[in-house]
This record gives C-alpha cells, structure tokens and sequence, in this order.
C-alpha cells in the first residue's frame, strides 16, 4: 500500500458521509488545508458544499481517490487545493501539473476553482518552485472555460512579501482562523 493507514481511514469516512451529502454539491478536494477546514459549512451556509479533503495528500493522492470521493456525488463545482505537499515530499512542478491534467480529465465538465499554493512559512524554503507551479496552475486555467485560478497566495503575504503570522498555527503549515476566514472571503465570491 502506497499509503499511511490514517489517510485510508480518512478516505473511507469521506465515503461514509457521501449518502447524506446535498445533491449536487460544490465538492473541496485536496491536502490538510481543506480537510481542516472546520467552519466551512457555517463559513458556507447558503451553499451545498461538502468536504472531501484528506491530510498529508498530493496532487496525485487527490486524483486516484477521486472516484471514491469526488465523482460519486457529480459535483456542480468542485474546488482543489493540492500541489503543495507535492513539493515539500521532493516532487516537481511537471509532476504536479501532470497529475492536475489527470484530474481534470476524470472530472468532465464540472467547473473547477483551483486555489493556489498559499504560502506556507515552514516551507519557504521552496518559495521559488511554489510561485513557479502557481504560475503554471494559474496559465492553464487561463486556457480551459471550466477553470477559475484564485490567488490565495498573495493575499497571505505582508507589504514586505513575508506571510503574514496570523493566518498560521504554530507549525507554520497550518492555517488559522484568520487564515479560513480569509480564504472564505476570497472563495466565496466564486462559488456558483
């Protein structure tokens, strides 16, 4: 098994909530920062939104579980944040990308808001490939109607171009409150 015990666990308690999900629901998919992400359905009340984030998962993780927690709901929108840990595990911004194409292949027609990698200041040290696949991210959604990028980098970052300390936990990779609350700000303009 390519995986950790706990995010298979995680994987079948997404599952587990797919028969009382809304119908056609927006769908978060993606790493820790969705999965956490424990206010969103106050943060989204007037929306049918479910979470199939699970910890710990790459661009590739998110792609093959989706047709275990993505697809069997036929979202209406789905939103994607992955990539990040990606690049801290030592892959490369193609293998992202190539993983991304993959995912939007599987998806169809669904429109799909892809956040940006945030900046994270744990990981900083791979600033340069994190703004690269940003770039990329944000340039192939440019070229697919389905698609909508949402800098959420920027945003997170003080005048000096530092991130900002009160949208992250101790561990410098999690977000805050002051960071969710954010990040429903700025997605929530998006949703459909």
């Amino acid at each position: 098994m390519d995986e950790p015990v706990p995010w298979e666990n995680a994987v079948r308690a997404i599952e587990a909530r797919i028969p009382v999900a809304p119908p056609e629901p927006i769908v978060f998919s993606g790493s820790s920062s969705i999965a956490l992400w424990r206010t969103m359905q106050r943060d989204f009340q007037d929306f049918p939104v479910f979470n199939a984030g699970f910890g710990g998962s790459t661009m590739k993780q998110v792609v093959q579980r989706a047709p275990r927690i993505v697809l069997p709901l036929y979202p209406k929108q789905i939103v994607l944040f992955a990539g990040e840990n990606d690049l801290a595990l030592g892959g490369t911004v193609d293998d992202v990308m190539d993983a991304f194409e993959e995912f939007l292949c599987m998806t169809g027609p669904a429109p799909t808001l892809v956040l940006s990698v945030k900046p994270s200041p744990a990981r900083m040290w791979m600033r340069t490939a994190m703004e690269v696949l940003n770039e990329r991210l944000c340039t192939a959604c440019d070229y697919d109607r389905r698609l909508t990028t949402l800098n959420v980098w920027t945003p997170m970052l003080s005048e000096a171009g530092e991130p900002r300390a009160e949208f992250w936990m101790r561990d410098g990779i999690h977000m805050s409150k002051a960071g969710y609350a954010l990040w429903t700000e700025l997605v929530r303009p998006h949703l459909i």
